[in-house]
C-alpha cells in the first residue's frame, strides 16, 4: 500500500510539469486554433538555456526561470509575428504541416549545436527530499510542481482580470468583434 501511494504521489508531483507544458499549448490551440507541434521543441530549447544559465553561469534553475522566460518569449514572439500569423486562419492542414516543419527544424539545429548528449542539472539539492510518514516527498519535484500551480492560478488571474486577458478571451471567440473593439490580433497573437 506504501508503494501504491508513493507511485500516486511522484504521479502528481510529475503532473505538475505536465499541466504547465499543457497551459501554454492550450492557450495557443484556444486562442488561434493552431495545434503546435512545434510546442515541444520550445521546450526543449527553454530546458536547454537553463541547462546553460546554471553550466556556466552557475545560475540556479528556479531562479533562472524568469531569465529563461523573457528568453523564449522573445523568440516564441519572434516566430508568431514572422510565420505562425501569416496561417493564423488557413486550414488544419497548413497550420500542421507549418508547426510540425518548425519542430523538425528546431530539434535537429539543437541536436546539431548541443549533440545528443544526455544532460542534467544538479544543483545542491536536487537529492533532498522529505519524509511524510511512510512517504518521500523530492523537494525540486514538489517546488517544480507549485511553481506551475502558481503559474496556473496566473494564467487564470490574467486571462479573467487584465486588459490584455480579456483581449485574448475576445479574439479567441469572435476574432471580428474583437478587432471592432480596438485589439489588434497579430500582435494579440504573438
Amino acid at each position: 500500500m506504501d508503494l501504491l501511494l508513493q507511485i500516486l504521489v511522484n504521479g502528481i508531483l510529475q503532473g505538475g510539469l505536465y499541466a504547465i507544458m499543457a497551459l501554454g499549448l492550450a492557450l495557443v490551440w484556444g486562442v488561434l486554433n493552431i495545434v503546435n507541434l512545434a510546442h515541444g521543441a520550445f521546450i526543449m530549447l527553454g530546458a536547454y538555456i537553463s541547462w546553460h544559465l546554471f553550466t556556466y553561469l552557475h545560475i540556479d534553475p528556479f531562479l533562472g526561470l524568469p531569465i529563461t522566460a523573457c528568453i523564449m518569449f522573445g523568440v516564441g514572439y519572434g516566430v508568431q509575428r514572422g510565420l505562425l500569423n501569416l496561417i493564423a486562419r488557413a486550414p488544419m492542414f497548413n497550420t500542421l504541416l507549418i508547426t510540425f516543419g518548425l519542430e523538425v527544424v528546431l530539434t535537429y539545429l539543437a541536436q546539431l549545436v548541443f549533440s545528443a548528449d544526455f544532460r542534467t542539472i544538479n544543483p545542491s539539492y536536487a537529492g533532498n527530499n522529505f519524509a511524510l510518514g511512510p512517504l518521500t516527498i523530492p523537494v525540486v519535484r514538489l517546488a517544480a510542481f507549485g511553481v506551475a500551480m502558481v503559474l496556473t492560478v496566473g494564467m487564470w488571474y490574467f486571462l479573467l482580470r487584465s486588459r490584455l486577458g480579456r483581449a485574448i478571451r475576445a479574439t479567441a471567440q469572435n476574432l471580428v468583434a474583437a478587432r471592432l473593439y480596438g485589439v489588434e490580433p497579430r500582435h494579440l497573437y504573438a
